[in-house]
């Protein structure tokens, strides 16, 4: 290996660390309902995101060197989204279970992008997509209604569950991503069979 090509390795496992520690506070935020708390991770996601983003640029060709770990993964996040989506259409699903319904939406069609990816940029537009989409999701979830007994619906307790586990999902993916791609070593392209 050449020295910037392990200087960019260094850097993405920093980031995927990093990753993992966002993954942390997002499932203690999902776990606590404190509000406070899921707008500091939501910050620091933008910042671990933007830093992540110049990261990216920095290797042009790239191949994929760990490909069982990436499409477990990326197989998780696109599971978890078409599960969430499917538990909100479903005619007894809550008004909240509904409205995450369309994140989970989005979240699998960008998912399925990574799925079939070649590189790591359909990644990197999930994650930055879902990085300013999450938080109003997750403040409808937290808010709660004083006004006399309400009784949690199960959809609405599935959505939530899957919600902050999709989040989880997706703070790996990028972890994993930052390490399961490397620079081509060869000049030769992919062999295809004809």
């Amino acid at each position: 290996m050449t020295g910037p090509e392990t200087t960019v390795i260094r850097h993405r496992t920093a980031a995927s660390i990093a990753w993992c520690v966002i993954a942390t506070c997002v499932l203690l935020s999902g776990l606590s309902s404190i509000p406070q708390l899921a707008m500091a991770t939501w910050f620091g996601t933008l910042v671990v995101l933007l830093v992540t983003g110049r990261l990216d640029k920095t290797m042009k060709e790239e191949q994929l060197v760990r490909s069982r770990a990436y499409h477990a993964v990326a197989g998780g996040v696109f599971g978890i989204a078409i599960v969430g989506c499917v538990l909100g259409m479903l005619p007894m699903s809550s008004e909240r279970s509904q409205l995450l319904a369309v994140f989970f939406g989005i979240v699998a069609l960008l998912a399925y992008r990574v799925l079939v990816a070649r590189g790591p940029k359909p990644t990197m537009l999930l994650v930055a997509s879902t990085s300013f989409a999450w938080l109003p999701a997750a403040l409808v979830m937290m808010v709660t209604c004083k006004c006399g007994h309400h009784e949690t619906d199960w959809t609405e307790s599935a959505s939530r569950s899957l919600f902050v586990t999709l989040l989880v999902a997706i703070c790996g993916l990028v972890a994993v991503t930052l390490l399961a791609f490397r620079r081509r070593t060869t000049d030769l392209p992919d062999a295809r069979i004809l």
